[in-house]
Formats: C-alpha cells, structure tokens, sequence
C-alpha cells in the first residue's frame, strides 16, 4: 500500500474546474499533489477534512492589501481566507 507524505481525506474537493464540489481525497508526495478523489493509501501526516473544503490557493486579481499589510505584515488575514497571490497597484 502506498504511503504518501501527506494525506488530506475526507474533505469536499473543489478543484477550480466549475464541476461540482465532491467528497475525496488528496495525496502529497514530495510537495507535489500526485492523487486526487478515491486515494488508497496512508499519509506520514494525515489530516482529517471532514466538514472542511480542500481547493486549490485562490488568486485575487483585486485587492487592497496594500493597506492591510502594513497591519499585517504576514498576510495572515488573506491566508487564512485561501488566497496564496495577490496582485497589488493601481489601475
């Protein structure tokens, strides 16, 4: 059976796609995602996700950050929300 480094199950999987959210999933291995949906196997770390979301980091093309960064310098705000970029300036 494989062993993954890192085991995400159980969670609803929204992929990005536009299909719709489904119950799965997701194996890590060598800090690439390398199985998604039905996942056979055991993670080093294994992280329940039942109840939670499982997606991709999300990009916000339209933020204010500028203002909340001097705030919070860590982004800590934006993280926790699940957006991994951002793109900043005027116009």
């Amino acid at each position: 059976m494989q062993t993954y480094d890192i085991l995400i199950q159980d969670g609803l999987i929204v992929d990005g796609s536009g299909s719709e959210p489904y119950l799965g999933s997701l194996a890590i291995q060598d800090d690439k995602i390398v199985a998604v949906g039905e996942v056979a196997g055991n993670g080093r770390i294994t992280i329940k996700a039942d109840g939670q979301a499982v997606s991709p980091g999300f990009i916000n093309m339209m933020c204010w950050a500028n203002e909340s960064l001097i705030l919070d310098g860590r982004s800590q705000s934006d993280i926790r929300q699940g957006v991994t970029l951002e793109v900043l300036g005027e116009g």
